[in-house]
């Protein structure tokens, strides 16, 4: 039984953490401790998922998904060696790669791709994709990023950082 889908291992989850971190996070779930999604819920419709203290986010009908919500407002510790958000990464395999600083590397061109297409034609018409994901190209998943395609539309500093100060 998954705290997402079982609201009241939601709320048992939440309370697990709250004895961690001597506050009281249990309110993020009550209101769904009677909820239940079955898969034969999401066949019918999708769902949104009941809030988990396995992720950093919050599901909630007035505030959007934001992967460090519960971090800074529920003051969650984040889950570094620290507790805190880190700018040095300190794992021997990423130093092997030379990489233990958060630094911008832009996205990769696409158009680097034209010599390769066509080359083994499948029937298909080629298309070269820009995948733009979570996880971006040469840093941990806790790390923040701007794509160049994205530029104008987000804002320079995340929400979380923005509203720590």
């Amino acid at each position: 039984m998954a705290p997402e889908t079982n609201g009241q291992v939601a709320v048992k989850a939440w309370q697990a953490l709250s004895n961690i971190t001597g506050r009281d996070h249990t309110h993020l779930a009550l209101n769904k401790e009677d909820e239940k999604i079955r898969f034969r819920d999401i066949q019918a419709q999708p769902r949104k998922i009941i809030s988990s203290p396995t992720w950093s986010g919050l599901e909630d009908e007035h505030v959007s998904y934001n992967a460090c919500y519960t971090n800074v407002h529920e003051l969650i510790p984040w889950r570094t060696l620290s507790g805190r958000q880190q700018l040095y990464q300190d794992h021997e395999w990423m130093r092997a790669f030379g990489e233990s600083l958060l630094v911008y590397r832009p996205p990769i061109d696409t158009r680097a791709a034209a010599p390769v297409m066509g080359k083994s034609p499948n029937g298909n018409k080629e298309k070269a994709l820009n995948f733009l994901t979570p996880h971006q190209k040469w840093g941990h998943s806790l790390n923040l990023q701007r794509q160049l395609i994205d530029a104008d539309v987000r804002p320079r500093r995340s929400n979380c950082l923005a509203e720590r100060r």
